[in-house]
């Protein structure tokens, strides 16, 4: 008991409780924002690492599930616009971060449809459908940045508008 006691004081006066506190605390919290990011709770996660200013590499870990934050929800717009698609020439890949339009000829309305919706869904510029319209298949391959998509395009008169609505996380927003 006695051991303890000069423990405690010894502890205390080489300020040891100030380092459990400012160690053991922010430990608990920084380990309970890695959890919330692995129940994919990014929102309440980004919060907890903004509190811990600093602490290990939290700043490290926020921009990390910033990054994680911003492809959820853009794979959520995309599920989204995929689901409004219409023609079966419309394909979602199977990591479910792209569309690919691929009409099968200029008189493809649906095809036409599902670009015109996903480019709503994902609340792109309406100037994009319009400057995909003007392009003759002279142009070759199109390809413009909004967000965090890249959408390249050509079109054909034989085969039609093709387009491809593609996540890429090396954007910034």
């Amino acid at each position: 008991m006695i051991v303890m006691i000069v423990f405690a004081a010894l502890l205390f006066a080489t300020g040891g409780f100030l380092s459990f506190k400012y160690y053991f605390i922010p430990l608990g919290n920084y380990n309970a924002a890695n959890d919330l990011v692995d129940n994919r709770k990014y929102d309440e996660a980004i919060e907890e690492f903004k509190k811990l200013d600093g602490f290990k590499n939290s700043k490290a870990k926020l921009v990390a599930v910033k990054e994680k934050q911003k492809e959820k929800i853009a794979i959520e717009k995309i599920s989204h616009a995929y689901a409004l698609c219409v023609s079966d020439t419309t394909k979602m890949a199977t990591d479910k971060k792209s569309i690919t339009v691929d009409s099968f000829g200029k008189y493809d309305l649906a095809s036409l449809m599902d670009v015109e919706t996903i480019i709503s869904t994902l609340e792109l510029p309406d100037s994009l459908y319009d400057e995909m319209c003007a392009t003759n298949a002279l142009m070759g391959r199109q390809r413009e940045t909004y967000d965090n998509f890249d959408i390249s395009w050509s079109y054909h008169p034989d085969s039609g508008l093709d387009v491809i609505f593609k996540y890429n996380k090396n954007i910034e927003l």
